[in-house]
């Protein structure tokens, strides 16, 4: 075979496998044009506002101890509290203190024992205890690995499970002998744990160990009456330093909690007095009503007061807190910014009805970041209704045409 046909040849092939690729191509770009992307329409809820940086406030006193002797809370955060109940218990050393917090110990493990001594053993027990045990050890290492704090009951129910599966091995003396050992000890810590004194409620309310210094700053008897030039030379000052050597905690008395914020002239004008708010703080979300609304005397700026009457879920959060106050919600469908479209005036979308494009109105309730807010229907086709999947994708769209 000659050159000039071998050349001829390779012309000849490299042209045809030019033609073909590029046929592909087309054939590839055909299909994506064919194929449009869309987003399924489920109603949602958006709102509306702004954040308010304050603090919170409630009828609080402080718990006070003997100073600089040792003590033992015995009241938790968020325990309601009689009057005159005891909360805390002093001591005349750090080692009775000590003595005191062991022999706690070592009698709730007694009562663990004494209870596992009573349990049924035998073979059909000690299978379903070797399955609790495997349980609880893998719960323990999965919370250790993860970060997480054991539980004092995670760990009891794990003892509890090793001493019962002993005694179903019929291993009873050791659990004999680890009650005489543990009655032993307790009888030596008795005197050792002698408590000098208890602490007690000067009234009834919630026990919160977490005293910040404001309590001693600002009352509610003042909040309510403060100038707006008060409240923030109140700012300025500060709360107090604790005094760790006479504070046991706080006693938090009634229901009734304050969110207090400094704010705009047009802040200020969404907390009209007597309004009902729908306010994000201290992990909750809060009814909440505006109380006072105090203006600078410059009328620049003022001291706004929410208050809510349904106690924080958590009574020892911060003070100071970040709240998102809710002016307006809105509920519709939420249709990404490329997929809404404005035909003769009109704003819509195209919704996929089999493999055609429908265009339908739609009303815009609020305009978001990267979205429109729609109005929702679930019972007229022909608005934009639930499950409707609306394009977000493809160009040369018309009522009517095939897009797949």
């Amino acid at each position: 075979m000659s050159k000039k046909l071998i050349r001829l040849l390779t012309a000849v092939i490299t042209t045809v496998a030019a033609a073909a690729l590029g046929y592909l191509a087309y054939l590839a770009v055909t299909v994506n044009q064919k194929t449009v992307q869309t987003v399924r329409m489920q109603a949602v809820t958006a709102d509306v506002g702004f954040y308010a940086d304050g603090l919170i406030f409630r009828d609080e006193s402080l718990v006070l101890k003997n100073r600089g002797a040792p003590c033992v809370l015995l009241a938790r955060d968020g325990e309601k509290i009689g009057d005159g109940e005891t909360v805390a218990v002093c001591f005349r050393s750090s080692a009775a203190r000590d003595a005191y917090v062991e022999l706690n110990a070592v009698k709730a493990r007694l009562a663990l024992l004494q209870q596992v001594k009573e349990a049924e053993t035998g073979g059909n027990e000690l299978a379903a205890v070797n399955g609790e045990i495997a349980a609880l050890s893998r719960g323990l290492v999965s919370v250790n690995g993860q970060g997480g704090l054991r539980s004092g009951a995670e760990e009891s129910g794990l003892l509890a499970a090793l001493v019962l599966r002993d005694r179903c091995l019929g291993s009873e003396e050791t659990v004999n002998a680890a009650v005489a050992a543990l009655e032993e000890r307790a009888r030596s810590l008795e005197a050792a744990a002698a408590v000098a004194s208890g602490v007690t409620a000067d009234g009834a309310g919630y026990f919160s160990g977490r005293a910040d210094g404001w309590e001693q700053v600002v009352d509610l008897e003042k909040l309510l009456s403060c100038s707006y030039e008060d409240y923030e030379q109140m700012l300025a000052s500060g709360a107090l330093t604790p005094d760790a050597d006479r504070v046991a905690g706080k006693l938090i008395r009634g229901y009734t909690w304050y969110f207090a914020y400094i704010t705009d002239r047009a802040g200020a004008e969404a907390a009209e007095p007597g309004k009902v708010l729908t306010v994000d703080v201290g992990g909750g979300r809060y009814e909440m009503t505006a109380a006072r609304r105090v203006y600078a005397a410059d009328g620049q700026r003022a001291l706004i007061l929410l208050s809510c009457d349904i106690p924080l879920a958590d009574v020892s959060v911060a003070r100071d807190q970040r709240a998102s106050v809710v002016t307006a919600s809105y509920e519709g469908f939420r249709v990404p910014a490329e997929g809404l479209r404005v035909e003769d005036g009109v704003s819509g979308v195209y919704v996929l009805e089999g493999v055609r494009a429908v265009f339908k109105p739609v009303e815009i309730l609020l305009n978001g970041e990267g979205y429109y807010l729609v109005r929702a229907s679930d019972s007229d086709r022909g608005a934009l209704f639930t499950n409707d999947e609306v394009i977000v994708s493809g160009t040369d769209l018309a009522d009517g045409k095939v897009v797949r």
